[in-house]
């Protein structure tokens, strides 16, 4: 059954808000009150993989406050699966960093792997894979190193970007490999996400601080890690990421300085404000303290259609979407390029796809 007492906040279920709030509650009264209604609500077996990744915080949180559920002892195995996956993706990312200072390739630790420094507990931050930053002009070191400790790239994606590797270099930000005997997930990034343009990415190497849990290691520094934290979860809609809120609220709590007002000059460089100024004001509307931009209305973002959608909405209209979402794309990979280089880069993004389907790379 649906909550009465809580609306939702943009896609956000039930549920979801419920353990949103719970985490973010500041004082004992306020979280059990919630904890007790995601408790006469929630059932385990239905739970989404946002609201299984934020089950960590949620147990820990309620242990310390001394607040028991009749769902602990689900709660309490979820907690030590992801203390295991944490460790040990920290171990791999450990291992792979190494092995690509060892022949001088630089890397930056970033998302999750990143985030989680913010937290008292490394496992309170789940993370389902680990990512790391480097140079395009590396990759192809960079993969050769991969390879021989047990990672390859994703069934789906070998063929293609071994076949055509410049072309999928230039659509895409990063490649998906999965170690061979355990299936722990690297993604490989040269630039930083599908949302910035090759410009930020460039920026970024010239913004880092250390890592503290590796030896000689860098992560963003932190004006960028909001920008990005913000952008990906307006622009994916907070599909399969509730961790952000809470990452922001963690992060309020530990850091100082500027990086609010850094942050959102970012977003302005890349004219990307209106997914910014629109983050902020979910996060206002939760109680997190960021800079309020006032009135603001939700962006247009991708639209996103399986293939049941695309039987019934016709070629014509499934067409145009797909328009749209190119449009969009080039739009952010290219925010201050003039109308004829997008058009030029509109161009080869319809030409990409259609090879993609042609030979039947394309993933729905």
């Amino acid at each position: 059954m649906k909550s009465e007492t809580f609306s939702t906040v943009d896609n956000l279920t039930s549920i979801q808000l419920l353990m949103v709030k719970a985490c973010l509650a500041k004082t004992k009264d306020e979280r059990e009150y919630l904890v007790r209604l995601w408790e006469k609500e929630v059932v385990m077996d239905e739970l989404d993989y946002g609201c299984f990744r934020l089950l960590p915080l949620f147990y820990h949180g309620n242990e310390q406050y001394g607040i028991t559920t009749s769902h602990d002892k689900r709660l309490k195995i979820v907690y030590k699966y992801w203390w295991l996956k944490n460790q040990h993706l920290s171990n791999q990312l450990r291992v792979i960093h190494s092995a690509f200072a060892d022949v001088g390739i630089e890397s930056v630790v970033i998302k999750g792997a990143s985030l989680k420094t913010f937290y008292d507990l490394g496992e309170l931050r789940p993370m389902a894979d680990f990512d790391l930053l480097i140079h395009p002009s590396d990759l192809d070191r960079a993969m050769k190193i991969i390879h021989a400790h047990d990672f390859k790239i994703v069934e789906k994606l070998a063929q293609y970007f071994d076949k055509r590797r410049d072309v999928f270099q230039y659509f895409n930000h990063a490649i998906s490999c999965v170690h061979t005997k355990n299936d722990s997930q690297l993604d490989l990034h040269w630039r930083i996400g599908s949302h910035c343009s090759f410009s930020f990415t460039k920026d970024l190497w010239d913004h880092l601080d250390d890592y503290p849990l590796i030896p000689n290691a860098r992560k963003p520094q932190l004006a960028y890690e909001i920008f990005m934290l913000v952008i990906h979860a307006i622009e994916s809609k907070n599909r399969d990421n509730l961790n952000w809120i809470i990452d922001v609220a963690t992060i309020n709590k530990t850091a100082t300085g500027t990086y609010w007002q850094e942050a959102r000059n970012l977003a302005v460089s890349e004219k990307k404000e209106d997914l910014f100024d629109y983050g902020c004001s979910l996060l206002i509307s939760l109680g997190i303290e960021v800079p309020n931009p006032g009135e603001v209305k939700m962006p247009t973002g991708a639209i996103r259609t399986n293939e049941a959608d695309r039987k019934d909405l016709g070629y014509r209209k499934t067409a145009r979407y797909r328009f749209h979402n190119h449009r969009l794309f080039v739009n952010w990979m290219f925010p201050h390029a003039n109308r004829f280089v997008k058009a030029f880069q509109l161009g080869k993004s319809i030409y990409y796809k259609y090879i993609l389907r042609k030979n039947g790379y394309f993933l729905k």
